[in-house]
Parts: structure tokens; sequence; C-alpha cells
């Protein structure tokens, strides 16, 4: 009799510690679950992307001594990304990136072996000083990019963003200017040509011309980003990050870099892309992303 009160506390305790593993396995499945569901999200975004950048030219000889700066530029995109894991997911969306270069040649010399309208040979000489020109273009750009995070808290992380944009140019513009003078000389004769006017014929003439590059209809970029993200807020996050891209290929649609000339006559200044055997871009700046989590 005796032992009855044992034998009944032991039951008791047995009971509350099955309760008590019960309730805790139903709690972490329900835990569990949650943490699933919240594993997906479906993400809207805005880039906003200010940039160093440059597009390099792959002179011709003629243009060898041709320097170039960067311009500072700002792209920026709507961005749709959707997390299938705490860590991984995809990104794509639509955006405006935009290029610009500097170049200036201080000297430019180049001849070329023509005919008169009497048929007669003569040897057209183009001396320049002086010479710049500034490139603009924006493309259009789909991002199609593999999304990474890094948690670090349940606030804060890191992330990186990786993969290729394709690009569609929208304006393609050139500005250029410089001083000039042309002079034609025919060896039968042994006599030198210039200061004609009518003929084209002119010395010292500042020559300034606005015309469009000649671009591929679409390009790829590589892009990635690195930085820093923060929730302000349940749904709203922001991030903010390093960003380099370039241009995987010659983005230049001109074909005839070895017959270029600069300026034939002083009507005409031609862009020096149309003198290099490739074009390239590329973009260091920083990323500032606004993104709202939808679900």
């Amino acid at each position: 009799m005796k032992m009855k009160p044992i034998n009944i506390i032991s039951r008791q305790l047995i009971l509350v510690i099955l309760l008590i593993i019960y309730f805790q396995t139903a709690a972490y499945s329900q835990d569990e679950a949650s943490a699933r569901r919240s594993l997906s999200h479906l993400i809207i975004g805005l880039n906003l992307a200010p940039s160093q950048s440059k597009i390099n030219n792959q002179v011709t000889s003629s243009l060898s001594k041709q320097t170039s700066s960067n311009k500072t530029t700002i792209s920026g995109s709507l961005e749709l990304t959707y997390l299938f894991s705490r860590f991984m997911g995809f990104s794509t969306g639509v955006g405006l990136s935009s290029y610009s270069t500097g170049l200036s040649l201080d000297s430019y010399a180049d001849s070329a072996n023509l005919l008169d309208s009497e048929n007669e040979a003569y040897r057209h000489r183009v001396k320049g000083s002086d010479i710049t020109e500034l490139q603009k273009i924006s493309f259009l750009s789909v991002p199609v990019l593999f999304h990474l995070q890094f948690p670090i808290t349940h606030r804060a992380g890191f992330f990186m963003q990786t993969g290729v944009k394709i690009a569609i140019p929208l304006s393609n513009t050139y500005s250029s200017t410089g001083t000039f003078t042309y002079t034609s000389y025919y060896q039968s004769y042994n006599v030198v040509l210039k200061d004609l006017p009518v003929f084209g014929l002119v010395s010292n003439k500042t020559v300034n011309h606005n015309g469009s590059l000649e671009l591929k209809p679409v390009s790829f970029f590589a892009d990635v980003t690195v930085g820093f993200q923060y929730f302000i807020g349940s749904k709203i996050q922001i991030g903010v990050g390093f960003n380099y891209n370039r241009s995987l290929s010659n983005i230049s649609k001109y074909t005839s870099a070895d017959k270029f000339e600069l300026s034939p006559d002083p009507t005409l200044l031609n862009s020096m892309m149309a003198g290099s055997s490739k074009a390239a871009t590329q973009a260091i700046g920083f990323k500032l992303s606004f993104r709202y989590y939808i679900k």
C-alpha cells in the first residue's frame, strides 16, 4: 500500500513527459512547415547603378596615339526575383544601361590616291590636330542572373548576382571636333594645291560633326554584383553593392577599318569607332537596390 502513491506519481510523470514530447514534436513540425513555406519568395525590385563607364575602341595604326577617358553614367532596371530556397534563386527584368567615353587625338595624318574630274591622279593629304570625340550608347537590357544570398541575421546578409544581359541598342551617338588641313599633291606636276575652298582644300579648318555609331542589333554582357542587403520592414529590403559589367564580344558593326578616313573633306568627321577593329563596353560602380517581397 505504501508503494501506491509512488506508482501514481511515476505514471503521472511519464504522462507529463510524453505530453511534453508530443507538443514539442508538433511545434517543431509546424515551425519546419512554416520555414519551408517561407523559403520561396517572389520579389520585385528597383535598381539604380551610378558607374564609371568606358567604350574601348581597338584602333588602327592611324589612330594609335588615341587616348580615352571614363565618363560617369547612370543605369537602372526593374527586376523580378524568385527565390526557391533561402540561399538561391533567379532574377530577370528589364533595364536601361548607359555607357560613355571621351576620346582625344593630338595629331592625325593620312593620305589617299584619287582621281580628279579630268581623270588625273593625285594624292589627297589630310592633317589634323586637337581632335576630340564623345561617344554615348544606351541599351535596353534583359538580365538573366543567378541570385545567391548569405544571411547573417534574420534582417541582414550578403548577396551576389551573376549572369548575362541581353542588350539592344536604343541610342548610339557621337560628337567630334578637330582642326584639319586638306591638300592635294600632283606628282606629275610636282605641285601641291592648297587653300582652294571651292575644291575643299582649306587650312586650319575647325570641323565639327554629330553622327550615329553603327552597332550590332544585339549584344551580350557579363554582369556581377556583390553587396549587402537589409530588411527595413517585414517585406521591404534595401541593398548596396559593387557592380561590374562588360560586353562579351565586339559591339561594333563597322567592318572596313583598314580603309578608314577620319575626315576625307571639311564636311565630314567620322567616328573613331569606324577606324577600330573592335569596340567593347565596360562599367564599374555601385548598385542600389530596393526590393519588395510580394509573397
